[in-house]
């Protein structure tokens, strides 16, 4: 396997097949996206289909089932297109490699979003492969920041935090060119002192954002002021401008990890068993460790995606009623909410998927303080007596009541 050149990160299929098969290879890259979630059997030939059916579980039949009812539904030249690449891969003579390549891919595949996979498909071959290269050095420095996040000290994190502020302030400018026209004016009307959070929040939900690099002197004040296990994360990037992009996803893997400590079981199941059929079967089909990681990224995914519906800063914020709306509880009556009538600060409108770091951790203890807006919500004490998996029909054990995660 080669690496990023740039962080030294595993790209998921081996040079020398690569070099061999180039050509080959763009239409394998290209018809991959069509058979996500069923390479392994769609391209690898078997001497024996017979036996190998026979030997497949009743839900690697029915994937099976799936994967010949999608081919079945292209159209006639795709499939035809479909079974001369399964020809010239069964034929090459590094079939094997290739084999491995596609399928190494299918698994990458899978773990995009479904828009990401929907951006791969409508480009051309040669394209592709340079949107799956910027793919996967987003990946690779969102997997060393997680790494690294873990050994991060609390000191660590407030000077990032600080430190991640002041450039985002300096370089503000770089921030607002990159942002649409409507989102700009809307943060240079805000009070200053919500600018900075606004163009983070801004920059976070354009998957085209680039950092601005950073002045020599910038990245320097930053290494020497934090701890030597942090240092030695940043030292694996190669440039000043993935210093910032580790730094930015350091702090949100360190606020995300204490985001999920405060989720109950109990509030996942209930999640789990609202979810449709066929996302509980993909589910069911995982490993524990898999099955318990995925299920809490699809949780705080549907709550970003709600509270970001909720606040869009760009539109103003959420509406203020006046006297004679009243709402859920009769007219709104008290102080506003803030300056730039945004949301509350805190795990509201900063969870994962949001805009990244928060404003810094709530005074008292636990991920959030004792204090605040009504104290504990219901699932968030550390002394909850595990109840048994219910959520998809009473399985005797779920992945759910292992503790561990393994991000």
């Amino acid at each position: 396997m080669i690496s990023n050149p740039s962080i030294g990160i595993p790209l998921p299929w081996p040079t020398a097949a690569c070099r061999a098969a180039r050509p080959l290879l763009f239409a394998v890259v290209a018809c991959a996206t069509v058979l996500l979630a069923g390479a392994d059997h769609a391209v690898s030939p078997e001497p024996n289909d017979q036996q190998r059916l026979l030997a497949m579980s009743a839900a690697d039949k029915a994937k099976l089932a799936k994967q010949k009812e999608r081919f079945e539904q292209l159209p006639a030249e795709e499939q035809e297109r479909i079974r001369t690449l399964y020809r010239q891969v069964s034929q090459h003579p590094d079939r094997e490699r290739l084999v491995e390549v596609m399928q190494r891919y299918t698994d990458w595949l899978a773990d995009l979003t479904s828009s990401q996979r929907a951006e791969l498909r409508g480009l051309s071959s040669t394209a592709r492969i340079g949107q799956i290269e910027q793919f996967k050095l987003t990946q690779a420095v969102t997997q060393l920041a997680a790494s690294g996040s873990s050994e991060l000290q609390a000191d660590d994190i407030s000077k990032m935090h600080r430190w991640l502020e002041g450039y985002t302030r300096t370089h503000r400018d770089a921030f607002l060119n990159q942002l649409p026209a409507d989102v700009r004016d809307r943060v240079s009307e805000s009070p200053a002192e919500i600018q900075t959070r606004m163009l983070l929040f801004g920059a976070a939900r354009q998957p085209s954002f680039r950092f601005p690099t950073p002045a020599t002197e910038e990245v320097v004040q930053l290494e020497a002021e934090l701890s030597p296990a942090a240092q030695g994360v940043l030292e694996q990037a190669t440039t000043p401008q993935l210093k910032v992009e580790i730094v930015n996803s350091m702090l949100k893997a360190s606020f995300s990890s204490r985001w999920e400590s405060i989720v109950s079981e109990d509030d996942l199941q209930k999640y789990a068993a609202e979810l449709p059929r066929e996302k509980q079967e993909e589910l069911e089909s995982l490993t524990r460790e898999e099955m318990h990681r995925r299920l809490r990224q699809m949780y705080f995914a549907s709550r970003a995606r709600h509270h970001a519906s909720r606040w869009p800063f760009w539109k103003g914020g959420p509406p203020r009623r006046d006297d004679h709306e009243p709402g859920e509880h009769g007219p709104r009556t008290g102080p506003p909410r803030g300056p730039g009538g945004g949301p509350p600060h805190g795990p509201d409108d900063l969870g994962p998927g949001g805009m990244g770091p928060g404003l810094g951790p709530r005074p008292g203890s636990g991920p959030w303080g004792d204090g605040g807006r009504g104290g504990r919500r219901r699932g968030f004490g550390e002394d909850r007596d595990p109840k048994p998996d219910t959520r998809f029909g009473g399985r005797p054990e779920s992945p759910l009541d292992d503790p561990s995660d393994n991000p």
